[in-house]
């Protein structure tokens, strides 16, 4: 009787809905189950499932734009080279595709222009979802700044070496001091400077000296000049965008006299990049095994007379 009463029950309205609720979290209760060995599976046969990756519903890529530093309306075409998870060097593009969380170095250099690290070891560009925007600005060298030795009288000498029209007057036996003034053309700059100046008698001349840093490397290993490289300062120079003025001196050797000396100052526009083992440098110019990789040079020189 009480079965009867059951079944009556259940088929009114109120019963339907109460079965169709049991239903639900039955269905309910089965799917999660599922879907909870589906990743226990796939966790055991080593793949993830599609819920547990947290995969990027766009690939990664990036977006890079550069331009000129000093006139921007230019849009350049660089090529970037990258580190990806401190791995080799390679070329990337707008193509590439990335994976979230990757770290990035990067090296940016364009035809005419110094190179720039933009993303480096120890601050790299993480990788995220989507479009990764990267922007920037690369400055000029496409013409050489103007390079002028301005002499103890306050005038400009001669670039002729073994002496021109105007030549610093020698003869004395205390120090000379000179001034290389350095002009960047419209819309360049120069970048930082190593800046090797090379006197041809060691006998007159006991060092050559500046109030700018010594370039760490000496001598670069591929320099080469007209000179026989008997007395020879190398200097370091911070860049700018405007004139840099860097002096030097010649200090005479013990008991003799700066006269019939001819000097010729080489200076090259230091660039980033990377070295022999992989690594990405700032402002190099030449690479472990010798490679020059500066970005321009150039050259002026001078004489002292007798």
């Amino acid at each position: 009787m009480k079965q009867v009463k059951f079944l009556k029950h259940l088929f009114t309205l109120k019963g339907i809905l109460v079965l169709a609720l049991i239903v639900l979290i039955g269905w309910v209760a089965f799917f999660n189950g599922a879907v909870i060995l589906k990743d226990s599976v796939a966790s055991v046969f080593g793949k993830a499932s599609v819920v547990s990756t947290g995969a990027c519903p766009q690939d990664p890529t990036i977006s890079p734009a550069f331009v000129s530093e000093l006139y921007p309306a230019t849009e350049l075409t660089p090529t970037y080279r990258a580190k990806v998870n401190d791995g080799n060097i390679r070329v990337i593009t707008s193509s590439t595709k990335f994976s979230k969380g990757d770290k990035v170095q990067l090296l940016v250099n364009n035809t005419g222009y110094i190179s720039k690290i933009v993303y480096s070891k120890d601050a790299p560009l993480i990788i995220d979802c989507g479009v990764n925007t990267i922007s920037g600005s690369l400055l000029s060298v496409v013409s050489f700044p103007t390079l002028q030795v301005i002499g103890t009288s306050n005038s400009v000498l001669t670039n002729a070496y073994g002496g021109g029209l105007v030549n610093e007057t020698g003869g004395t036996t205390a120090p000379k001091t000179f001034n290389l003034r350095v002009t960047p053309n419209l819309y360049t700059g120069t970048g930082d400077l190593i800046v090797v100046v090379d006197a041809n008698s060691s006998t007159k001349v006991g060092s050559i000296t500046s109030t700018v840093a010594t370039y760490e490397k000496g001598i670069p290993s591929k320099y080469q000049n007209t000179q026989s490289l008997a007395k020879v300062g190398v200097f370091r120079v911070s860049g700018s965008t405007g004139q840099l003025n860097v002096p030097f001196t010649l200090n005479p050797a013990t008991g003799q006299s700066l006269a019939a000396i001819s000097v010729n100052v080489t200076v090259y526009q230091a660039q980033d990049w990377f070295d022999n083992d992989g690594t990405f440098k700032n402002s190099m110019i030449e690479q472990s095994d010798g490679t020059m990789v500066y970005a321009n040079m150039s050259s002026t020189a001078f004489a002292i007379t007798a």
